[in-house]
Protein backbone atom coordinates (compact mmCIF):
# COMPACT_ATOMS: atom_id res chain seq x y z
CA UNK A 1 0.00 0.00 0.00
CA UNK A 2 1.03 3.63 -0.55
CA UNK A 3 0.83 7.18 1.19
CA UNK A 4 -2.78 7.14 -0.28
CA UNK A 5 -4.04 4.49 2.26
CA UNK A 6 -3.68 3.06 5.56
CA UNK A 7 -3.12 -0.71 6.57
CA UNK A 8 -5.80 -1.81 9.46
CA UNK A 9 -4.94 -3.88 11.59
CA UNK A 10 -7.97 -6.59 11.92
CA UNK A 11 -9.23 -10.28 12.01
CA UNK A 12 -10.44 -9.59 8.45
CA UNK A 13 -9.55 -6.40 7.17
CA UNK A 14 -6.90 -6.29 4.83
CA UNK A 15 -6.16 -2.14 4.03
CA UNK A 16 -8.69 0.95 4.22
CA UNK A 17 -8.65 2.93 1.42
CA UNK A 18 -9.12 6.75 3.04
CA UNK A 19 -8.30 9.58 0.90
CA UNK A 20 -9.32 10.60 -2.44
CA UNK A 21 -6.68 9.76 -4.10
CA UNK A 22 -6.44 6.35 -3.23
CA UNK A 23 -8.87 4.36 -5.83
CA UNK A 24 -5.74 2.66 -7.12
CA UNK A 25 -4.87 1.29 -3.90
CA UNK A 26 -8.29 -0.24 -3.11
CA UNK A 27 -8.14 -1.63 -6.46
CA UNK A 28 -4.42 -3.04 -6.14
CA UNK A 29 -5.70 -4.18 -3.00
CA UNK A 30 -8.91 -6.07 -4.10
CA UNK A 31 -6.43 -7.77 -7.09
CA UNK A 32 -4.05 -8.60 -4.29
CA UNK A 33 -6.95 -10.03 -2.35
CA UNK A 34 -8.17 -12.05 -5.79
CA UNK A 35 -4.56 -13.46 -6.81
CA UNK A 36 -4.34 -14.29 -2.97
CA UNK A 37 -1.60 -12.67 -2.18
CA UNK A 38 -3.63 -11.18 0.61
CA UNK A 39 -5.63 -13.46 3.02
CA UNK A 40 -8.18 -10.74 4.27
CA UNK A 41 -10.84 -8.56 3.10
CA UNK A 42 -10.34 -4.93 2.25
CA UNK A 43 -12.68 -1.81 3.67
CA UNK A 44 -13.24 1.71 2.90
CA UNK A 45 -14.33 4.26 4.93
CA UNK A 46 -17.06 5.92 3.26
CA UNK A 47 -17.23 9.40 4.66
CA UNK A 48 -19.53 11.79 2.90
CA UNK A 49 -20.87 8.52 0.72
CA UNK A 50 -17.41 9.38 -1.25
CA UNK A 51 -17.09 5.50 -2.36
CA UNK A 52 -20.59 5.09 -3.40
CA UNK A 53 -20.35 5.60 -7.18
CA UNK A 54 -17.76 3.05 -6.93
CA UNK A 55 -19.37 0.29 -4.83
CA UNK A 56 -22.76 1.10 -6.99
CA UNK A 57 -20.60 0.04 -9.90
CA UNK A 58 -19.41 -3.50 -7.95
CA UNK A 59 -22.87 -3.95 -6.96
CA UNK A 60 -24.14 -3.55 -10.13
CA UNK A 61 -21.77 -5.56 -12.40
CA UNK A 62 -22.16 -8.46 -9.83
CA UNK A 63 -25.89 -8.53 -10.53
CA UNK A 64 -25.21 -8.52 -14.27
CA UNK A 65 -23.30 -11.27 -13.35
CA UNK A 66 -19.77 -9.61 -14.74
CA UNK A 67 -18.28 -9.51 -11.36
CA UNK A 68 -18.57 -12.78 -9.20
CA UNK A 69 -20.12 -12.45 -5.67
CA UNK A 70 -17.48 -13.52 -3.90
CA UNK A 71 -15.25 -10.94 -5.04
CA UNK A 72 -17.96 -8.44 -4.60
CA UNK A 73 -18.05 -9.74 -0.76
CA UNK A 74 -13.75 -8.82 -0.73
CA UNK A 75 -14.34 -5.40 0.07
CA UNK A 76 -16.12 -4.22 3.07
CA UNK A 77 -18.10 -0.75 2.76
CA UNK A 78 -20.09 -0.44 6.41
CA UNK A 79 -18.04 0.55 9.33
CA UNK A 80 -20.62 -1.64 11.61
CA UNK A 81 -19.83 -5.32 9.59
CA UNK A 82 -16.20 -4.14 9.05
CA UNK A 83 -16.31 -4.11 13.54
CA UNK A 84 -18.19 -7.02 14.04
CA UNK A 85 -16.91 -9.14 11.32
CA UNK A 86 -15.21 -12.55 12.60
Amino acid sequence: MHGGAVQCRGPNIGGVGIETDAISEVAETLTWNQIGLLPNRSGVLDVGEFWQPLLSLFDVTMHKHILKAKNRELILDDAARCSTAS
